[in-house]
Order: C-alpha cells, then structure tokens, then sequence
C-alpha cells in the first residue's frame, strides 16, 4: 500500500488555511471582485477535488478488500446461522 505523505496533508492543510480567511474577509461590492472571487471559488474547487482523488486512492483498496472478505465468509456465516436456527427450532418444539 502506498504511504501517505505528510507534507501533502500539510500543504492542503495551508492551502485550506488562506481559503478560509479569504472567504471569511470576503465582501463582493462590484463586478471585480465576484470575478476575483469566482477565480478562488474554482481554486478551490480544485484543491477539494485534488483531496477527494487522493482520499479514494487509499479508501478504495481498503473497500474492496472489505468487500472480498464479507463475501469470502458469508456462505460459512449463513450456514452457521442456519445450523443456529434449525437447533433452537427443535429446541422449541421440544
């Protein structure tokens, strides 16, 4: 598996950093600056997509290999179960 490297946590976490502010301080007044801000607006977008990307690239694996083990001991779990259930139906009858 791929290791994740910290100065990318770090450098999203600073970049996230000066959006913040910058969407905190913001007032649009005039043509300009809803450009301006639609320019940092797509930046941003572009940052979260880059995270999402790079959330998947780990998550992913980790699923399906999730996803092989349930159907890997499913059958043995169902089969448990019924075995379970069949036992405490006669015990009942009982």
């Amino acid at each position: 598996m791929e290791t994740i490297n910290t100065k990318e946590i770090t450098r999203y976490k600073a970049e996230l950093t000066k959006a913040e502010k910058y969407s905190e301080g913001l007032t649009v007044t005039s043509k300009e600056h809803y450009e301006a801000a639609s320019k940092e607006g797509h930046e941003i977008a572009l940052i979260l997509k880059t995270i999402i990307t790079r959330r998947e690239q780990i998550t992913k694996p980790l699923q399906a290999a999730l996803k092989s083990a349930r159907e890997l001991f499913k059958p043995l779990e169902d089969r448990a179960c019924d075995a379970l259930e069949n036992i405490k139906g006669k015990m009942l009858d009982w």
